[in-house]
C-alpha cells in the first residue's frame, strides 16, 4: 500500500510505502511502477551509493524528463529539492526532507526539480532510481552555496561530489528566473552574510557506487525529529522557528498556510482524535510539541464540546501516543485556571479552581499530560500575543489609529508575555535538557522524567490590561504613529460586558522556573518594547525556512 503526502514544491511528493508479507513472514516493500513508452517499458536506472558524514551531492537536474525517486536504505539523509521550472506555481522554491532508515518513506521527484542530497549520520546509504538513464553531460548542477536559493545545508559542505559539468552548466537559479520574480533570500540576508564569506571548498573524488565508506568517524548525535502540533497558530510558528536549532521540526495543523515555513506541513485536525493519531503514528518523532489551543474563551462557552475536544481530548490522545511510540511531549497550559482571587501571582503549589469552560478543559487536558508516565514538560502561561495574528496587542495598535476612546479593564491583572519569547525560552529549556541528558548518558525522556514536570513561564511583573494599554500608547507614539485617541479609560472586569466568567488575577510567579534552570527573564515592559518595534518595523523578523 502506497500512501503519497504533497511536498510545497508542485508535483514533489513523500511516498509512505507500508511493507507487506510473504508467506514466510519477511517483509517486502512495495514498489511503483514505471509507466511505459511508445518503445516499450523502461527501465528504471538504479544506484546504490554510500558515504560518510557531511558528504554532499549538490541539487542537479535534466532538461530530459526523467523523473526520479530517493530512499535511505542506511543511516540518515537530508534530502534538498529545487523547482527550477519556468513557469511552475513554485518556481525557484526549495524544500527540504529527512530519510532516516527504516522509515519506510521515498521521496518522489518529478522531472525538472533538482535534487540533491547531505549525509546526516556516520554513514549513509542510499537507493537513487530515475525513469531512464541519461549522460552525465545531461544533467545541470546548482551550486550548493547559491545566493538566489540559500540553500540551508545543515552542515556547510566539505564534501563535495566531484560532478561532471557541461560547459552550459546552470551557476545559477539567475539564468532561469522569470520576469517579476522576487529572489528567496530577502528574509534570511544575515545568514545570505554568512554564506558569501565560505569559500568553496575543493571537490573531493566521487564515491564508487556499492563500496563502502572510508574508516568510520566518531559517532555523531541524531538530530530528534520534533512534530508541532498547531504549527500555523501564533505560538506555533514561533516554535517551529526556534525550535529547528535542536532538530528536524515537521508541522501539523488543520490548515497549513502555502506559505508555511514547514518542511513537509500535515494536515491534522485536532478536534478529531482519529487524525491526531494518524499524524503521530505516521511521524513517529521524538519529540512532542503541543501548540494547538482553542483559545477564545466566549467561543469556548458557545460550543464547549469543542472545546473539550481540542484543549481536553487531544493532550490526553498526544500523551497516549508519546507513551506507545516512546517519544516525549512539550505541552503549555493556561494561567486562567485558577480562580483569580487575591493579589499575589500564582504558583505552581496554588490549587486550580478554574471559573470557566475555556479553563476547566485546559486543566482537564494538563492534568492528562500529569497524569500520563510519557516524560513530559509542561509550561504554564498566559496574556500571549505574537507579531503576527490577532492579538490583543495589535488590535490595540490598530484602534489608537481610528478610535477616540478606548475602554480597558483596570482590575484584570496578569503577564503579557509574547509568543516569541515562550517559544525561544522553550527551546532554550530543551536545549539545556538535550546538553545535560548527554552528560549523564541518558536520552532526553529519562531527564524530563526527572526534571521535567509543571512551570510557570512568563514575564516578570504584573499588569492591568489598563496598564499594558498605557505602555502600548506611549511606545507607539515614541514610533511617530498617527494616534487619533483621545482618551483610555479604565473600568472594572465586572462592568465589561461578557458571556464567560473571567477571573480578575491571571498573574503568574516564574520564580521556580527561573531557580530551577538558572535562567533571566525579562520584564514585561522589555518584552513588548522588542516585539512592538518588529510590528511597526522598526527591526525585521528574521523567518527561517524549518530544516
Amino acid at each position: 500500500m502506497l500512501q503519497s503526502i504533497p511536498t510545497r514544491i508542485a508535483g514533489a511528493a513523500i511516498v509512505h510505502q507500508t511493507p507487506s508479507r510473504r508467506a514466510d513472514g519477511s517483509a517486502v516493500l512495495v514498489r511503483r511502477h514505471h509507466s511505459q513508452s511508445p518503445t516499450g517499458t523502461w527501465l528504471p536506472h538504479e544506484q546504490i551509493i554510500t558515504a560518510d558524514f557531511a558528504y554532499t551531492c549538490e541539487p542537479s537536474f535534466s532538461r530530459k524528463s526523467v523523473q526520479r525517486t530517493l530512499r535511505c536504505l542506511g543511516g540518515e539523509l537530508y534530502a534538498c529539492l529545487v523547482d527550477v521550472r519556468v513557469g511552475s506555481p513554485t518556481y525557484g522554491h526549495w524544500q527540504s526532507v529527512c530519510l532516516c532508515e527504516g522509515d519506510a518513506r521515498t521521496l518522489s521527484v518529478p522531472a525538472g526539480v533538482a535534487c540533491g542530497w547531505q549525509v546526516l549520520s556516520q554513514a549513509a546509504t542510499l537507493e537513487l532510481r530515475s525513469s531512464c538513464e541519461i549522460e552525465a553531460r545531461a544533467w545541470q548542477w546548482l551550486r550548493w552555496n547559491d545566493r538566489d536559493l540559500e540553500l540551508q545545508w545543515p552542515e556547510l559542505p566539505a564534501q563535495l561530489a566531484n560532478h561532471v559539468r557541461p560547459s552550459r552548466s546552470l551557476s545559477s537559479i539567475a539564468d532561469h528566473r522569470l520576469p517579476g520574480w522576487t529572489s528567496p533570500k530577502s528574509d534570511r540576508h544575515e545568514h545570505s552574510k554568512r554564506r558569501e564569506q565560505v569559500p568553496t571548498p575543493e571537490p573531493r573524488p566521487r564515491l564508487a557506487i556499492n563500496t563502502r565508506a572510508a574508516p568510520p568517524k566518531p559517532e555523531r548525535p541524531k538530530q530528534p525529529l520534533i512534530l508541532v502540533i498547531g504549527s500555523s497558530g501564533q505560538l506555533g510558528r514561533d516554535l517551529s522557528r526556534h525550535l529547528r536549532s535542536l532538530g528536524t521540526v515537521i508541522g501539523a495543523c488543520r490548515t497549513p498556510d502555502k506559505q508555511s515555513l514547514l518542511p513537509v506541513p500535515m494536515c491534522v485536525d485536532i478536534s478529531r482524535p482519529a487524525s491526531l493519531r494518524q499524524a503521530i503514528r505516521q511521524v513517529r518523532p521524538t519529540l512532542i510539541v503541543n501548540a494547538a489551543s482553542l483559545t477564545d474563551v466566549e467561543q469556548s462557552e458557545r460550543e464547549p464540546r469543542l472545546a473539550q475536544l481540542v484543549n481536553a481530548t487531544g493532550p490526553a490522545v498526544m500523551a497516549e501516543e508519546a507513551q506507545r511510540i516512546g517519544a516525549s511531549l512539550v505541552h503549555f497550559c493556561s494561567s486562567m485556571v485558577f480562580s483569580g482571587e487575591g493579589d499575589k501571582p500564582w504558583r505552581e503549589s496554588d490549587q486550580p479552581n478554574p471559573q470557566n469552560q475555556y479553563a476547566r478543559t485546559k486543566l482537564i487536558g494538563t492534568e492528562a499530560v500529569r497524569n500520563s508516565q510519557v516524560p513530559h514538560l509542561i509550561l504554564r502561561s498566559g496574556w500571549l500575543y505574537s507579531t503576527h495574528g490577532e492579538n490583543y496587542v495589535r488590535r490595540l495598535i490598530d484602534s489608537l489609529s481610528y478610535r477616540n476612546s478606548i475602554t480597558l479593564a483596570d482590575d484584570h491583572y496578569g503577564n503579557p508575555t509574547s509568543t516569541n519569547f515562550l517559544a525561544g525560552l522553550t527551546s532554550q529549556l530543551l536545549a539545556r535538557a538535550t546538553n545535560a541528558a548527554s552528560q549523564a548518558e541518558q536520552s532526553l525522556g529519562q531527564w524530563l522524567s526527572e526534571h521535567g514536570g509543571l512551570y510557570h513561564a512568563a514575564t516578570l511583573g504584573m499588569a492591568s490590561r489598563l496598564e499594558v494599554g498605557d505602555q502600548i500608547l506611549t511606545l507607539c507614539r515614541q514610533h511617530g504613529l498617527p494616534v487619533v485617541l483621545q482618551k483610555l479609560q479604565g473600568r472594572r472586569l465586572s462592568e465589561l460586558p461578557s458571556s464567560a466568567t473571567t477571573p480578575a488575577n491571571c498573574a503568574l510567579d516564574p520564580t521556580r522556573l527561573a531557580m530551577q534552570f538558572q535562567i533571566e527573564l525579562p520584564r514585561w515592559q522589555t518584552d513588548l518594547s522588542q516585539q512592538i518595534d518588529l510590528m511597526l518595523g522598526a527591526h525585521s523578523l528574521a523567518l527561517s525556512s524549518v530544516a
